[in-house]
């Protein structure tokens, strides 16, 4: 456990980072599209590919690589399933509180890395 006053260190794996958004993503189609639209049939056979891959090859190294490109084929229109037909629009929001309880410099900080 980690107490108040100390810190921890994590190093992200960034290949699984990726999947794991990629079916996030995929996730979210499915669910948000209107049942039984090939969208969603095409975001959730897209899924189960990238499940297969990774369950079929014990998780490793080359199967999440695998993995980002089945994702990438059909969220970046790279194949058939889910290339021309829709386009989906994302706008990043973050509320900075730039003039809060802190000194001018965390400010620029804050603001930096938002």
């Amino acid at each position: 456990n980690v107490q108040p006053g100390e810190g921890s260190l994590v190093c992200k794996d960034q290949a699984k980072y990726e999947v794991f958004m990629d079916l996030s993503v995929l996730y979210d189609i499915a669910k948000e599209s209107d049942d039984k639209t090939s969208l969603c049939y095409d975001a959730m056979y897209t899924a189960n590919e990238i499940i297969n891959v990774l369950t079929l090859n014990n998780h490793s190294v080359e199967s999440y690589h695998q993995a980002i490109i089945i994702g990438s084929n059909f969220l970046r229109g790279g194949s058939n399933i889910g290339s021309s037909r829709d386009t989906i629009h994302a706008i990043g929001n973050c509320h900075i509180d730039s003039a809060w309880l802190w000194p001018y410099r965390e400010t620029i900080r804050k603001v930096a890395r938002s």
